[in-house]
């Protein structure tokens, strides 16, 4: 705009100036007539080039006083470069050689759970909970989160209305009711039998009896029936996840729920976008996923080192998403973004760039240019990758969550996809 402006202006002037002397033929001198409008037209090209050092000084001012949702701050993912996708992270198709279960019947199988038949659990988006065979034949309503009417369950906007359920774990006390948590609502337990849900804890309390909840997202039952799980954000809610993403900030916490008095315990704060959790193969310890740290925590839960957390694995490939036990000894990881593209790298340093994006609405842009690649890690014992299932291009699946092993299968969730996953191993 400013560039054609004084090109325009340039112009002006030039046939003002052309104007301003008239010839009077070969053998006369020059007639020169009068000078005003060369002289005003002189001005021009000034006053374009004010106008537009005001209209970006406008800009500028403006963009700067717009309030943003969030207060992003720069990080590094690790000291270290980040990984390549070679050995053990290696690009292969395993995933493309999954089954897409269910397509277009249920969305955003996010978990899962199974009963002590090997029937498998999971919650969907509109707030309903279904059971399945391992076959993935068919499948049955077992119970729904919200309350009637359901017509426009299904949508974020009626996500409140209808629930949302993510973690869940049977209780080791009572095999037919289920722990999960209600991402808006709170923890709760459901009879898989009767449907009845109860809520145990919930996250807006306002008795002073339980601590602020905003965003559960996963839980771990010990085997003394005790519960612990995250809540990913003080802050945003589940429909705004992105924004929490965006500022990478330790708005979440660990809880504990302790079912002998109904009372929740807030073991930790301060975490980054707290996500999946497991228990340890040895029961020694927590795993507790941090997504916008690209790393896993461990929460000791015995010993000397008790009540504290250290680094299990960090620097990872991705944003990782839940987490469960593989048979092997290590641990299977969803991974909900990668960072092949390095985009996710580079805007982790600018801040300012962050909260332009969420001030003009521009999150929907930036997800066209994160690769669809469907990746599912395998961890050992020590927090070293031994095993990667990729899905290059999301033919199958992208953006994985948690990863249930049972058998020789592999069921695979998402947060948001019209289908679960199946892969024969």
């Amino acid at each position: 705009f400013c560039y054609n402006l004084l090109h325009a202006g340039k112009e002006r002037d030039y046939m003002a100036r052309k104007r301003g002397t008239k010839s009077a033929g070969p053998l006369q001198e020059p007639v020169l007539v009068p000078q005003r409008v060369a002289a005003r037209s002189g001005t021009t090209s000034l006053r374009c080039l004010f106008y537009c050092i005001a209209i970006l000084v406008a800009v500028v001012l403006f963009v700067w006083v717009l309030p943003s949702p969030i207060d992003p701050i720069a990080f590094s993912y690790s000291s270290e470069d980040m990984p390549t996708f070679t050995g053990p992270l290696a690009i292969n198709n395993h995933l493309q050689n999954a089954n897409r279960v269910f397509e277009n019947e249920i969305a955003g199988p996010e978990a899962f759970a199974v009963d002590k038949e090997g029937h498998v659990y999971s919650g969907l988006a509109d707030g309903r909970i279904i059971r399945f065979d391992q076959e993935c034949v068919t499948y049955t309503t077992v119970a729904r989160m919200g309350k009637p009417p359901y017509d426009k369950c299904g949508s974020s906007k009626a996500e409140q209305h209808c629930g949302r359920a993510l973690g869940m774990h049977f209780d080791p006390h009572s095999p037919d009711e289920l722990y999960t948590v209600d991402s808006s609502r709170g923890l709760t337990k459901v009879n898989v039998h009767t449907g009845e849900v109860r809520l145990l804890a919930p996250s807006h309390d306002t008795t002073g009896k339980f601590p602020y909840m905003n965003f559960v997202n996963d839980l771990v039952v010990l085997p003394n029936g005790s519960v612990f799980f995250t809540d990913s954000s003080k802050k945003f809610g589940r429909v705004q996840n992105r924004m929490e993403v965006l500022e990478c900030r330790a708005n979440g916490q660990l809880l504990h729920y302790n079912p002998t008095d109904n009372s929740v315990e807030v073991i930790a704060e301060d975490l980054f976008f707290p996500n999946g959790i497991c228990i340890s193969h040895d029961g020694q310890s927590l795993l507790v996923v941090e997504l916008t740290r690209a790393r896993i925590l461990r929460y000791h839960l015995t010993g000397s080192r008790a009540g504290t957390f250290d680094v299990f694995a960090e620097n990872l490939p991705g944003l990782p998403d839940n987490i469960s036990p593989s048979s092997s000894g290590g641990y299977w990881l969803g991974v909900a973004i990668t960072r092949q593209s390095r985009l996710i790298d580079f805007l982790t340093r600018f801040p300012f760039v962050r909260s332009l994006i969420v001030k003009f609405h521009l999150v929907p842009i930036i997800e066209v240019f994160l690769p669809k690649h469907g990746l599912v890690l395998e961890l050992d014992s020590g927090g070293s990758v031994v095993r990667s299932l990729h899905d290059q291009g999301g033919k199958v699946t992208f953006a994985t969550s948690q990863v249930l092993e049972i058998g020789n299968s592999l069921f695979v969730g998402s947060y948001f996809a019209p289908y679960l996953v199946k892969l024969n191993l």
